[in-house]
C-alpha cells in the first residue's frame, strides 16, 4: 500500500471496505476499485434495503398509516417472482417499512432497466377477492367507506374509494356492479408505480459486489490472487432485514481473518 509518507507490505490483505450505502459514514466503493485493479469481476451495484418513491402522490395523504403483513409484488411478466411479506409505511414520498426494505433489493435494478416499476400491493392482510367481496356484503348496512376502514386505516380507505371513484357515503348494495368489481380489485391489490429511491445516500445494504465465484467460500481467499482476502459486504451477497446482513459480515471477516492472519 504506497501512502503519501510510505509503503506498507504484506503477504495478506483483506479487503473488507463495505458497500456504497450512507457515503457520509466513509463508504467510498475503493475495495471494489481495488479488486477489479487485481483482475476480479464486479457486479452491478445497486442500493438496496431502502424506502422508495412512487408516482402517485395519495399516498401522502397516509403518512405513518403502518399496515401490517402487507405483501408487495411486482406486476411486470419478467420479474413475478419478485414478492415480499410484511410490515408497511406511507410516507409522503412513497412507502417503507420492513417489507419494504427487503423488496427494495428487487425493485432497484429493474428501476436501472426500466425506469419505472409498477407494483400491487395486498394491504388486507392477505385477504383475496371474495373473502373482501363477502365482508362487504356482510357489512352493508354500513356505508362503504365504513366498511372499508374496518379493514383499514380511515385515510387508506377514503384514497383507495377515490381511486376507485366511489362516493364513499353511498352503500355497498347501491354500488353498480362494475364499481363493485373494480373496488374489490383495489382491495385486493393496490396499483403503484415506483419511481425512484433515496439511492446509496439511504440504503443500508449494497446489491452486487466482488464476484462469488472468483472468492473461495472455505477460505474467503482470492481465486486469482493468492494471499488477498475479502469479507463482508464488499462481496456480491445481500440478505434480508433480521440481522443476516450483519452476521454475514461478522462471519465472512471472522474466517478471512482467522486464515490470513
Amino acid at each position: 500500500i504506497h501512502t503519501a509518507n510510505t509503503t506498507l507490505e504484506a503477504h495478506n490483505i483483506i479487503i473488507a471496505t463495505g458497500g456504497l450505502g450512507y457515503p457520509m459514514l466513509g463508504a467510498s466503493g475503493d475495495g471494489h476499485r481495488w479488486a477489479s485493479a487485481l483482475g476480479h469481476s464486479i457486479t452491478p451495484l445497486y442500493p438496496a434495503m431502502l424506502p422508495l418513491h412512487t408516482q402517485e402522490r395519495w399516498v401522502a395523504n397516509c403518512k405513518a398509516d403502518t399496515i401490517p403483513k402487507a405483501t408487495l409484488r411486482v406486476a411486470l411478466s419478467k420479474a413475478t417472482k419478485a414478492k415480499a411479506k410484511g410490515d408497511l409505511i406511507f410516507t409522503s414520498k412513497g412507502i417503507r417499512g420492513p417489507v419494504v426494505l427487503d423488496f427494495a433489493r428487487e425493485i432497484t435494478p429493474l428501476l436501472h432497466k426500466y425506469g419505472t416499476v409498477p407494483i400491487e400491493i395486498n394491504l388486507t392482510k392477505g385477504m383475496n377477492e371474495e373473502q373482501i367481496r363477502e365482508h362487504l356484503k356482510q357489512t352493508s348496512y354500513d356505508t362503504i367507506s365504513q366498511s372499508v376502514a374496518k379493514l383499514l386505516p380511515q385515510s387508506l380507505s377514503l384514497e383507495l374509494l377515490k381511486l376507485a371513484d366511489i362516493d364513499a357515503t353511498l352503500h355497498y348494495k347501491a354500488l353498480e356492479g362494475a364499481k363493485r368489481d373494480r373496488l374489490i380489485k383495489i382491495l385486493a391489490w393496490t396499483p403503484l408505480t415506483v419511481i425512484g429511491s433515496d439511492g446509496f445516500d439511504k440504503a443500508m445494504i449494497t446489491r452486487g459486489g466482488v464476484s462469488l465465484k472468483e472468492i473461495d467460500p472455505k477460505t474467503m481467499q482470492s481465486k486469482k490472487t493468492e494471499g488477498l482476502y475479502f469479507a463482508g459486504e464488499v462481496i456480491d451477497i445481500d440478505g434480508p432485514c433480521g440481522g443476516y446482513n450483519l452476521q454475514w459480515s461478522f462471519s465472512s471477516g471472522f474466517l478471512a481473518g482467522q486464515l490470513a492472519t
